[in-house]
């Protein structure tokens, strides 16, 4: 949940403590104690896990609930600057796609020409995520998440670059949520959007804006 170091959090006068994004997700995946060279695994800082995903539709209520009380860190805690003096921790939906089973193949299969990274790990951790895989389009998608076996726990989405191709990957993903029964949630901007309406496809466009990373800001 950041560190001092300006990872997600910075302070504005001694026992001020502001933090720059308004919620975080409060469950982590495990780490195994294996670590492997930084250069075939994508670093993600723990504070951008889980800030934009896919989730099973069924959890409408819950996450109308959690987008409530981040609108209201948003509306009341936000200071001048910018920062947010409280932060939303995100405790509920554990398994966001528990209820639908869905074959990590299938993902892998739609997006084959994607660079694959060999492992997830974190910044600031020893270790990988158990089960973590990440995949980075042409276009500037950036997909990661963890599977049990060949089940996807978790898909993460994190647009790194407006490419020639992203609105193409985001037609995929679309598809991908209509056959599954999915909506797309951006936390941090407090945006839950279905497929098939306006605000879905123009996240994915080449004017479009959305959550990035802390690791990845200018």
């Amino acid at each position: 949940m950041g560190n001092g170091n300006n990872d997600g959090v910075s302070f504005a006068a001694p026992g001020d403590l502001l933090y720059s994004l308004p919620t975080i997700c409060d469950w982590m995946p495990p780490l195994t104690e294996k670590t492997l060279d930084s250069v075939s695994a994508l670093m993600l800082h723990e504070d951008d896990w889980r800030q934009v995903e896919l989730i099973a539709m069924e959890h409408k209520d819950e996450i109308e609930a959690m987008l409530d009380g981040i609108y209201d860190i948003y509306e009341k805690e936000r200071s001048p600057g910018g920062a947010f003096r409280k932060i939303y921790v995100r405790r509920l939906i554990a398994d966001p796609l528990s209820v639908r089973r869905l074959n990590a193949d299938s993902l892998r299969k739609l997006f084959s020409k994607a660079i694959e990274y060999h492992a997830l790990r974190y910044e600031a951790f020893e270790g990988i995520v158990q089960g973590g895989f990440a995949r980075r389009t042409e276009g500037g998608l950036l997909l990661y998440g963890r599977q049990d076996g060949s089940v996807l726990h978790t898909l993460c989405l994190e647009i790194i670059g407006r490419g020639r191709g992203l609105e193409e990957d985001g037609l995929v993903i679309e598809n991908f949520c209509v056959a599954h029964r999915l909506v797309l949630v951006d936390w941090c901007f407090c945006q839950a959007m279905v497929p098939g309406d306006e605000p879905f496809r123009a996240y994915f466009s080449p004017s479009g804006k959305g959550y990035r990373s802390i690791g990845r800001r200018p």
